[in-house]
């Protein structure tokens, strides 16, 4: 492998090493017995001040949603710190005699506590919306539901196998919800149909499975051109020479025709891909609403033409993008849109609908410039004739919008949490996996939209405290 140099804070930043912050504390601890190490260590374990400075530093690290780990050589000086934090704050100590059976009893004794917190507090209750899918932790996969909006987990099992029981049996402590939204498994579809919920098919899927396709006809674009520039060679060198190339000039002119109806082939290909994308997206690329009917249309008409190019006889392809669950979210979407009162005068209901549509998608980054907007905005904008119940009508379009669900991708992001723990874990127990959802629930987020929130709190449960360790060690 090639040699690659990189900075410490490239790696920090991508994660790989973890730069410490050295932050120096002045004490009131003086000693003045002379250079002897282990006297002065002796002194410092007995010096009251000095310890109870270092347990307020750790209490507020704590109570600001810090995981602390305090360091020191000597055991006496981790029992007293020990019994100056103990009652205030979640805490644990281990020494270094301490073996790896003692270690893991105190993990298991946690990972059982954690997952009777979690079931106690019930957050699948506050769900109205959830997530489902499998992440494989070596043989066994681990089932999870979660909440797209807070990515809170909610429920979660190691189990042998992923059936419509297992299934089942996970989802059953949810209440009903507005939509379900996972891959098109057959043991948890049939697990969420049983519950008669709306159940939205992943679109990153069928992305991928559609994605997939298409890269094939494009590696046979490149090896068509390929095949013709060898040809092309070996024609020019026969050329130069002077020698007969009608031989090779046939196989050269063939090769040109292959190349050229591979090109006009995947550029068919690509035409009828974009109509199918932009059926599966919240808006097309002018920022105006589609109808689902007008979407399932258009995946109907390029589907069947891909299915006569061949493309489409892919059975998981196939099975994906004409399956109705693909649309849910548009249903849903129109559903609430239908809901919204517009009072009645000289703008059409759907023109009005369609210009808050693009105002939203030009505030989310979907549209570049104002040349993107939909028609109804333009018309209205070069009219100066917004009604005055336009910016209402806007705020309630857009909440319908930023409130769709179209694919489980949270359950993705969620991977990363268990992820670290499997490179050090040869197996996982469903109490340990509850360990680690219980600490991402009652950690606040660093950055993006939910920064300075918890998962806990975003879903609205209540945890009663700030130091989640004190809850299960």
């Amino acid at each position: 492998p090639r040699l690659r140099i990189e900075s410490v804070l490239a790696l920090e930043k991508r994660e790989v090493v973890m730069v410490p912050d050295l932050v120096f504390r002045n004490t009131t601890f003086r000693y003045a017995g002379g250079f002897a190490y282990p006297r002065i260590l002796a002194a410092l374990v007995e010096d009251d001040e000095r310890c109870a400075q270092v347990a307020r530093d750790v209490l507020d690290a704590a109570r600001s949603g810090h995981a602390c780990l305090v360091v020191s050589d000597r055991k006496a000086h981790c029992d007293r710190l020990y019994q100056l934090l103990d009652g205030q704050v979640g805490v644990a100590v281990l020494y270094g005699s301490v073996g790896k059976r003692a270690i893991r009893g105190i993990v298991d004794a946690a990972s059982v506590r954690a997952r009777k917190v979690q079931e106690g507090l019930a957050p699948e209750k506050k769900a109205r919306k959830a997530v489902g899918d499998e992440i494989f932790l070596g043989d066994h996969p681990l089932l999870v539901v979660a909440d797209p909006a807070s990515l809170a987990v909610l429920r979660l099992s190691v189990e042998d196998h992923r059936d419509e029981k297992t299934w089942a049996k996970l989802l059953a402590p949810l209440g009903k919800q507005e939509i379900f939204a996972s891959d098109l498994g057959k043991g948890m579809t049939a697990a969420v149909e049983a519950r008669e919920w709306p159940h939205q098919a992943d679109v990153f899927h069928a992305l991928k499975l559609l994605s997939e396709s298409v890269r094939v006809e494009e590696r046979r674009c490149y090896q068509a051109i390929t095949e013709e520039y060898a040809w092309e060679r070996r024609l020019r060198k026969l050329q130069e020479a002077g020698e007969d190339s009608r031989g090779v000039a046939t196989n050269h002119a063939l090769a040109k025709k292959k190349v050229q109806r591979a090109l006009e082939r995947f550029g068919e290909i690509e035409g009828l891909v974009r109509p199918m994308r932009q059926a599966i997206e919240l808006c097309d690329d002018v920022g105006r609403w589609i109808a689902p009917d007008e979407r399932e249309r258009r995946i109907t008409l390029a589907m069947d033409r891909l299915d006569q190019l061949g493309l489409a006889r892919r059975r998981r392809v196939a099975g994906y993008w004409r399956n109705p669950k693909l649309l849910t979210f548009a249903r849903e979407i129109q559903r609430h849109l239908d809901a919204i009162l517009v009072p009645a005068g000289p703008f059409d209901r759907r023109d009005l609908i369609n210009a808050a549509v693009g105002v939203w998608a030009l505030t989310q980054g979907h549209l570049r410039g104002p040349g993107a907007l939909t028609a109804e905005l333009r018309a209205f904008a070069a009219a100066r004739a917004y009604p005055d119940f336009f910016p209402s009508l806007r705020s309630q379009v857009a909440a319908i919008l930023d409130d769709a669900l179209r694919a489980s991708s949270a359950i993705e992001t969620l991977n990363s949490l268990w992820r670290v723990y499997q490179q050090v874990k040869k197996t996982f127990s469903t109490d340990f996996a509850y360990l680690v959802a219980f600490a991402h629930n009652t950690h606040e987020f660093t950055e993006g939209p939910r920064r300075g929130h918890t998962p806990f709190e975003l879903l609205g449960v209540d945890v009663g405290t700030e130091d989640w360790l004190s809850l299960v060690v």
